[in-house]
């Protein structure tokens, strides 16, 4: 037997389906108890938070005009002047950064250069071997 959905439910107590699938899901509430217990439970819920009280909101929450031209309670004791650096400082700053920006870009196409070319790469194969050495050599030692 095919049940309805929650969804098929909600939408014939609601009046949101077509004639043809309100017939439908009456027919089937009729001889379906467990369709008409899911649908029993979302009448009852409708009902329930239909019955309750609209809260009573603290204020409005829509922006007023005044609300806008007020200073908000907790707002910042510096000016916005103050705050807020003017655009003369930062065109000032603007060439300096440029010159850094170039700067770093020209230093890591060196130095990543440089590596993929193998400049200034050391082996350190002998030196691995003489610490290789040294620590078999010391663990020996504390052996004897």
């Amino acid at each position: 037997m095919h049940h309805l959905s929650a969804e098929e439910i909600s939408a014939y107590l609601d009046g949101e389906c077509t004639e043809t699938e309100f017939r439908t899901a009456q027919t089937h509430l009729e001889s379906c108890a467990d369709c008409r217990k899911i649908a029993d439970d979302q009448q009852f819920i409708r009902t329930l938070m239909g019955s309750l009280e609209e809260p009573e909101l603290p204020r409005s929450f829509a922006i007023t005009a005044d609300m806008v031209s007020t200073p908000a309670p907790l707002s910042s004791p510096i000016s916005e002047s103050a705050a807020a650096p003017s655009s003369g400082t930062l065109i000032r700053f603007e060439p300096f950064a440029k010159f850094l920006s170039i700067a770093a870009v020209l230093a890591f196409l060196v130095l990543g250069g440089a590596q993929m070319a193998g400049i200034g790469e050391q082996t350190d194969s002998g030196n691995n071997q003489s610490v290789e050495m040294t620590e078999t050599d010391s663990a020996a030692g504390a052996l004897d």
